[in-house]
């Protein structure tokens, strides 16, 4: 596997030594509902499933890989494939209850689609869920996904609602586009009301694909009872990149109107630092602050800082 991560966790291999993570993980009732007839996995099950995810590395070099929280290191749960048909890989992904309704299932399985189609180069990905499991259903559908039938799933003795996306409906750049800003949208208000950070940005794009975006942003953050602010000139610190955010617009959302004040109140403190020619002495502690409004840990803000190889320059 080449590395994958997203902003938030990276990936590991399952191995046999694991099996202690993989009983935190699937002797929780809460993740095994909707994956087996009874709801429950026993021992036996366990070792079952942690044997075939190690025996489909070595055989196809795929797994349902574990991911891990980066600020902890805290196993999330499993997300990856498995080969469907010949020319098709299957889409999973199962996750510990404390991080549910955070925007992890869909950071993670955007990232997984991305090495499917990219790195392995297969021409469909499939999908299938529960019927009772309605959160795997808006997953699918927030990752652009295509209901085609219902398919009887051995393991739950249902009939389990199947999706694919293919290469082709993927490679229409503007409409993958726009479904992927809404989802990225989608989660991360998930993460605001569920108090997990206190403020968070859309990708930085054009003007122009943020206001396509707006209507569902608006749909949504009615929806969570969140709240939005369209930013054009993004504040720029140490934290990251200089280019990645420099001309972008984006888009700041945010419960608790402090935040935003604080946010605005750190803008304004960086323009008359560089109008005194005094920001050099604060910029550090700028993008710390920074960081701390975005709610990342002390270690992420540090490494953040120490990592980033293009500094803004005066």
């Amino acid at each position: 596997m080449k590395h994958i991560e997203t902003s938030r966790t990276y990936f590991k291999w399952w191995k046999r030594e694991d099996l202690p993570l993989a009983r935190i993980l699937w002797g929780d009732q809460e993740v095994t509902k909707y994956i087996s007839a009874n709801g429950r996995f026993n021992e036996q099950q366990i070792l079952q499933r942690l044997e075939t995810e190690i025996k489909n590395g070595e055989m196809y070099q795929i797994q349902y890989w574990p991911f891990y929280q980066k600020d902890t290191n805290e196993l999330i749960g499993c997300c990856g494939l498995r080969p469907y048909d010949e020319t098709t890989l299957e889409l999973g992904f199962h996750l510990r209850p404390q991080y549910w309704n955070q925007g992890y299932a869909t950071e993670v399985a955007k990232a997984v689609i991305d090495y499917a189609f990219d790195i392995l180069q297969v021409p469909r990905v499939f999908a299938g869920h529960n019927p009772h499991n309605i959160i795997s259903k808006k997953v699918l559908q927030k990752l652009n996904f295509t209901y085609i039938q219902d398919e009887y799933y051995a393991p739950t003795g249902l009939y389990h609602p199947s999706y694919e996306l293919t290469k082709e409906s993927r490679g229409n750049t503007m409409e993958n586009n726009y479904y992927y800003q809404c989802g990225v949208i989608d989660a991360f208000n998930e993460i605001i009301r569920a108090d997990v950070k206190q403020l968070a940005l859309s990708h930085p794009t054009t003007k122009e694909d943020i206001e396509k975006v707006i209507p569902f942003t608006q749909e949504i953050t009615q929806e969570y009872g969140t709240k939005y602010e369209v930013e054009e000139h993004l504040l720029i610190t140490d934290l990251f990149p200089y280019s990645s955010n420099l001309g972008k617009t984006v888009i700041l959302f945010w419960k608790n109107d402090e935040v935003i004040h604080k946010y605005h109140e750190l803008k304004n403190r960086k323009q008359k630092a560089l109008e005194n020619n005094t920001y050099n002495e604060i910029r550090e502690e700028i993008a710390r602050e920074f960081g701390r409004l975005l709610s990342y840990s002390e270690e992420s803000i540090t490494k953040f800082i120490a990592e980033n190889p293009e500094k803004e320059t005066f």
